[in-house]
């Protein structure tokens, strides 16, 4: 017998597909008679049962094969009719049912079959209980009786020629109608019967398939669990056997990085959330600067401590300057690997294959070989749907090792692992302002944009509001503190004004003053005192900070090797300690004659404790804080000569500097027309002194007397003041008039005068431009160039008039005496 399945034609005249009963199930066979009943209906292509569709192999369960035989010969009776196309289409709808019901039925058992193994014994005792089953077949029998009677009512159904429907069309409705009724009653009894009756069959086999079934399944969990056990065992040796660092955030020697307060650096993790969170497009790499001791470790710690928790770190390396494996990039990518491997499952068998193969070569290989074969290739092999993945540097500063070469090429090589990944793979590092780093990121060999998070662009507030709740947790836990607190409220706020912004000042504090609790007030009365060397005590540890900060920047091998180098480190440190304002490099430069060039290398590898914009050699730099130049001034804090400065020596070089500045002085400095004038009559006065008294003048003349009091006496500098007292004393006061400092003059001529000890001409000279000061000085500071109307005698200018050798001048014509007698 052939049956004819139309899939885009048949009835309407297209080609079909022609298949033989013995290559199909009945059912499927069911399936596709009955898609051709649909199309003959409804005359549109149907899905319902298309041939081939759900194949389930040769039916086990008992009386159903005869049963589903009738179903095909009704399904061909009624798809042969030629009248009533309205009750066809319902009667179709319901052997759609049927045919579902049937399928559902056979498809659950195999279902339950399939739940055991090929190999399980109780695959085929199920199979055969079933078939074996008296309930089951007995109800199989009556169902395809049933169908049988459905059969024979569809005989009575027209298939002759179309011209001819019309006469039968009433006895055909009939007949679909009986049909359709008596094929939703053999639904309703297959549903109540057949399948209730294998369910009942199969609950009872698999009762009696219970213990044997537990057994088995104890036995293989017990074999898989060993097996699992096995291979977690085999690769794990293989991880151990990689070369590695304890260098993760929550190693025992990152202990004191890891306490990080809540409630604090709220506003920074502001921004380190947007670039997680992809608010700064393109950006694979964050790069938080800050200088020494202003929190990046442990700012570093909570964020990959947040990263575990939330099952996105993929590794954290944690340089430690001073700890052989800590302190270098020799264990960078095998440490990387390890973690990455330990942190995520889908990475986990890549880096494992990978390592099995790279140890093959030996344990320790070189850089480029571990970044390839133990990160990049194993993480080329991730799915690129894997999620996001962050890895954590902390303190490239740290690493001792070369920066120009092993931290960049560690740098480049990481890059290489994160451009190539799939997936996100995504770096967050810290490190002290380097340029090394900074550009090495930020170059065409980045694999995309560097998000920088500068700590010392946060805003002023947040950073004391951090400091203050720093302080108050920890003391608040010390013995003694409430009375303190209570009666000292003021404490907190003085030692955040005393921190300055640094973190490490005062981790550094409360650790001095949790060191003995029994004297928690009088540690903190030596941590607010004016007294240095009480001060010295309690700040040891944040000066063995500053000497690591400059022995990295400097090493000392290198600076006793290269004098011009050491020389011009010695006095850029001498300006940081010693200046009296801040000045730019280009300012530093006209007072001290230090090319520009040298002062910013050096401030460069100093930006760890020196405030410096590199891209603006007219922007002022600064120390961070106030002990870094406490400690450079001090031998008993800074213990290494190369980096010590010696007061006295840098103090007199300044008072050179300015010095020879002040002798280019000229009357007139702002270029008045008429410098008789008042200085209330000058409209532009402050922009003619900034045009014409440039900012190294400015400084010189205001600070030339600090410097020369505390510098140390040479002949140099004595005839250097004796110039400037015989030639340019006047016109400096002058200069200072217009700039509107003459209040301090005195004071400098005063310090001037008691630094040469012994009178002589310039002592004299000192001492009279002191009284004239002193006489004149509210005339003076109204109009300067009145000051020239004094007696003084001065190199290169003689004086208006002399009577007695006292200048006389009219007070309504600017007449009055002026000077000493």
């Amino acid at each position: 017998m052939t049956l004819h399945i139309l899939t885009g034609g048949g009835a309407c005249g297209m080609p079909g597909t022609r298949l033989q009963h013995g290559s199909l199930t009945r059912l499927q066979l069911a399936r596709q008679r009955f898609a051709v009943l649909i199309i003959r209906c409804m005359t549109v292509q149907t899905n319902l049962l298309k041939a081939g569709r759900g194949v389930l192999g040769v039916f086990p369960i008992p009386g159903l094969s005869p049963a589903t035989d009738v179903l095909l010969i009704l399904i061909d009776k009624v798809g042969d009719t030629r009248t009533n196309r309205k009750a066809l289409r319902a009667l179709s709808h319901e052997l759609s049912h049927l045919v579902k019901t049937i399928d559902d039925a056979e498809r659950k058992f195999q279902s339950r079959i399939d739940q055991c193994d090929l190999d399980d014994p109780q695959r085929q005792t199920l199979v055969d209980g079933l078939q074996r089953s008296h309930n089951v077949s007995a109800r199989t029998m009556i169902f395809r009786d049933k169908l049988k009677e459905l059969k024979e009512l569809a005989d009575g159904l027209y298939d002759g020629p179309f011209l001819l429907r019309c006469f039968h069309s009433q006895r055909d409705a009939e007949i679909l109608k009986d049909l359709h009724i008596g094929v939703t009653k053999a639904i309703q009894y297959f549903n109540m019967e057949c399948q209730v009756a294998i369910a009942a069959s199969v609950d009872e086999i698999l009762r009696s398939l219970t213990a044997i079934h537990s057994t088995v399944k104890e036995v293989r969990v017990m074999v898989s669990d060993l097996r699992d056990t096995q291979v977690a065992e085999v690769q794990d040796k293989t991880l151990e056997a990689l070369p590695h660092a304890d260098a993760g955030y929550r190693a025992a020697i990152n202990s004191t990085k890891s306490e990080f307060v809540e409630g604090t650096r709220m506003e920074l993790f502001e921004r380190i959330d947007s670039w997680v969170e992809g608010r700064t497009p393109g950006k694979a790499v964050c790069l938080l600067s800050g200088g020494a001791g202003t929190g990046k470790s442990t700012i570093a710690s909570e964020f990959a401590r947040r990263l575990h928790d939330a099952h996105d770190l993929g590794a954290s390396f944690f340089f430690v300057r001073g700890v052989e494996d800590l302190a270098s990039t020799r264990l960078f990518f095998p440490t990387m690997a390890y973690q990455l491997a330990q942190c995520q499952d889908e990475v986990r068998p890549h880096i494992i294959a990978a390592a099995r193969e790279h140890l093959k070569h030996g344990r320790h290989q070189q850089m480029k070989y571990e970044a390839e074969n133990l990160v990049r290739r194993p993480l080329r092999a991730v799915g690129k749907q894997h999620q996001a993945v962050f890895i954590v540097v902390d303190a490239l500063d740290e690493c001792v090792e070369d920066t120009s070469e092993h931290v960049l090429k560690m740098l480049e090589l990481l890059m290489a692992c994160v451009r190539d990944a799939p997936f996100p793979l995504r770096v967050f590092f810290t490190s002290r302002p380097e340029h090394l780093v900074e550009n090495t990121l930020s170059s065409s060999r980045s694999p995309a944009g560097v998000h920088t998070i500068s700590l010392h662009d946060l805003s002023p507030e947040s950073v004391k509001r951090d400091i203050s709740l720093l302080l108050r947790e920890h003391i608040s836990r010390m013995a003694g503190s409430s009375s303190l607190l209570q009666e000292r409220p003021e404490v907190v706020d003085r030692l955040v004004q005393r921190a300055d912004g640094l973190f490490i000042y005062a981790r550094t504090a409360i650790n001095f003053l949790a060191t003995y609790p029994d004297d928690l007030e009088e540690r903190v009365d030596m941590l607010l005192s004016e007294d240095s060397e009480e001060r010295a005590i309690a700040l040891g540890p944040l000066h063995d900070l500053y000497l690591t900060v400059l022995e990295s920047a400097f090493p000392p091998k290198v600076l006793e090797r290269q004098d011009k180098l050491r020389a011009r480190v010695e006095t850029t440190l001498g300006c940081i300690a010693l200046l009296r304002d801040y000045v730019s490099p280009r300012v530093l430069e006209a007072l001290t004659h230090i090319p520009t060039k040298e002062t910013k290398s050096v401030l460069y590898h100093l930006r760890a404790v020196v405030l410096f914009n590199p891209d603006n050699l007219d922007e002022v730099f600064r120390p961070m804080h106030g002990t870094f130049v406490q400690f450079l001034i001090d031998s008993s804090r800074c213990t290494n000569r190369l980096y010590f400065v010696d007061a006295r020596r840098h103090h007199a070089r300044l008072a050179e500097g300015c010095l020879r500045t002040l002798l280019y002085l000229m009357k007139n400095i702002c270029n008045l027309d008429n410098p008789a004038v008042l200085k209330a009559e000058i409209p532009d006065l402050r922009e003619r002194v900034r045009v014409h008294v440039p900012q190294h003048v400015q400084y010189a003349c205001v600070h030339w007397a600090a410097h020369l009091s505390k510098g140390e006496k040479s002949g140099q500098l004595g005839a250097l003041l004796a110039e400037f007292a015989s030639t340019k004393m006047l016109v400096w006061m002058e200069t200072l008039g217009y700039m509107g400092r003459l209040d301090m003059a005195d004071g400098a001529l005063s310090s001037a005068r008691d630094w040469l000890e012994r009178p002589g001409r310039t002592y004299e000279l000192l001492n009279q431009g002191r009284q004239l000061l002193i006489d004149h000085f509210a005339e003076i500071d109204a109009c300067p160039d009145d000051v020239y109307g004094s007696s003084i005698y001065q190199n290169g200018h003689i004086p208006d008039s002399f009577v007695d050798g006292v200048a006389v001048v009219d007070a309504n014509e600017k007449h009055m005496a002026i000077g000493v007698s």
